[in-house]
């Protein structure tokens, strides 16, 4: 009668391996281009830059750098971008919909207009119109 016992131990060291795949961390699920409601878009580069403007891929209206940890995402515009230099924005980051979408909330923003185009769902741009 020592195998039941033993194959709850087991079946339940078996339960808790999982599947071993683990959620992207923030720093990957940002990377890319998003699009604000207000048509503003931003991109989120790998090496820890960004820039912001409209239409894509201008960079004309902020840029600088980020990083994140755990779900806080922090930017700090560069001195020479025309808008909010040097004041840095920190954000509770939540991606939701696989990825395509980014829920973004101010924690400490003094920058008024980047917190209001980047304080909403941001959507992933696509580059097909969608």
């Amino acid at each position: 009668m020592r195998v039941v016992p033993f194959l709850l131990v087991v079946l339940l060291l078996l339960a808790s391996c999982g599947t071993g795949e683990s959620e992207p961390e923030l720093s990957e699920s940002v990377v890319g281009i998003w699009e604000s409601p207000n048509g503003f878009f931003v991109e989120f580069r790998e090496d820890g830059t960004y820039d912001v403007g409209a239409p894509v891929g201008t960079g004309n209206s902020e840029w600088g750098t980020w990083s994140a940890e755990g779900d806080v995402l922090t930017q700090v515009a560069d001195d020479d971008s025309p808008l909010c230099a040097r004041i840095p924005g920190i954000y509770e980051i939540t991606v939701l919909d696989d990825g395509a979408r980014l829920d973004a909330t101010a924690q400490d923003d003094e920058c008024d207009i980047r917190r209001q185009d980047f304080g909403n769902i941001l959507v992933r741009y696509s580059g097909d119109g969608s």
